[in-house]
C-alpha cells in the first residue's frame, strides 16, 4: 500500500494491542473503522491457525482510533437519549459491529429514562433508543399525553 507504519505493541489482559503510527493512515480504519476491523480479523485467524502460539487476541489500532471512537459514540448515545425523551419517540441508530453496538448499550445501561437493544440481521444489525416514557399525540385539552 506504499505505507511508511511505526508499531506499538503493548500486552494487556484483553490482548496484544498493537498501535500503528504514521502519515495518512485513513485507509487503514476505513468507514468507521470497517477496514481496520477487518484487518483485526483476519490477523486473529492467521495467528490462531499456529499451533504453537495457543489462542492469542490482536486488536489492531490506528493513531488510538478505537479510543476516539468509543468516546464519540459514548457521547452519540447521551445526545440520543436526551432526543429520544424529548420527542418521546424511538430513535433508530445506523448500522453497527457487535463491537460498538455493546459501546452504545453500555453507555446508557444505567439511564433511567432510555431502554436499548439491538433490531436487525448481520451485517446490517442497528441499535434502538426507547424513552420509557412515549408520547402518544395531544389529548383534547393541548396538553401531551404520555404512556407510563
Amino acid at each position: 500500500m506504499g505505507l511508511s507504519v511505526t508499531l506499538n505493541r503493548a500486552d494487556t489482559p484483553t490482548g496484544t494491542i498493537f498501535n500503528m503510527h504514521g502519515e495518512n493512515l485513513g485507509i487503514l480504519i476505513g468507514k468507521h473503522g470497517a477496514t481496520l476491523d477487518a484487518l483485526q480479523y483476519l490477523t486473529n485467524l492467521v495467528v490462531n491457525k499456529i499451533p504453537e502460539t495457543g489462542f492469542a487476541r490482536i486488536i489492531l489500532d490506528v493513531e488510538d482510533y478505537r479510543a476516539r471512537r468509543e468516546e464519540t459514540l459514548i457521547r452519540l448515545a447521551g445526545h440520543l437519549a436526551d432526543k429520544a425523551c424529548r420527542i418521546g419517540e424511538e430513535i433508530h441508530l445506523e448500522p453497527m459491529s457487535r463491537h460498538e453496538r455493546k459501546i452504545i448499550h453500555m453507555a446508557l445501561q444505567d439511564n433511567r429514562r432510555v431502554t436499548t437493544y439491538s433490531a436487525g440481521d448481520n451485517p446490517r444489525r442497528y441499535v434502538v433508543i426507547v424513552p420509557k416514557r412515549r408520547r402518544y399525540g395531544r389529548s383534547e385539552d393541548g396538553y401531551e399525553a404520555y404512556e407510563q
